[in-house]
């Protein structure tokens, strides 16, 4: 009876699980006698229905999963994690502005050349808001210029005026 029940109730959880996604079968052995084979193990998953590929998965991957989703949990603080190694690229030396070749296109890690990089709208907006307040700037200073060449003009004829009479 008890046998009849485990294998029924194991269907009915593969079947309510969509393909046995996330299942993970283990044993209540008290002994290690009473334990089975994991190819023993994926065969009864066979048989109560779901596939070769998710019985081992359930033996193998989704034990590794849950035994890292409690390990994270256990070794975390709300989502903080310590990670002691990332796989990240070793650093290149960066070179100082100093260093730094002018006029020069910049190239990909793998030496390709990067094709430069086209002016948004708001940068050409920005670039030509300054040339005309600079060319408007050295207008005023220009007129500015020409009137104090002016002024000075006259007051030297006014003077030369005054020198003569």
């Amino acid at each position: 009876m008890a046998r009849r029940n485990l294998i029924h109730n194991a269907g009915e959880l593969i079947r309510a699980t969509r393909g046995g996604r996330g299942i993970i079968i283990s044993s209540e052995a008290q002994n290690a006698l009473g334990c089975r084979g994991p190819w023993d193990v994926i065969n009864l998953a066979v048989i109560w229905g779901l596939g070769q590929e998710r019985g081992y998965e359930a033996v193998s991957t989704e034990v590794r999963k849950c035994v890292n989703a409690a390990k994270l949990k256990r070794s975390s603080y709300r989502g903080a994690i310590d990670v002691i190694y990332g796989g990240e690229k070793p650093e290149k030396p960066v070179q100082r502005k100093e260093e730094s070749t002018a006029g020069q296109k910049r190239t990909t890690e793998d030496g390709e050349e990067q094709p430069e990089k086209a002016i948004s709208n708001r940068q050409k907006k920005r670039l030509a808001h300054e040339a005309r307040v600079k060319a408007a700037t050295e207008s005023k200073a220009k007129v500015a210029d020409q009137h104090q060449t002016k002024d000075d003009e006259s007051t030297k004829a006014s003077t030369n005026m005054g020198e003569k009479a």
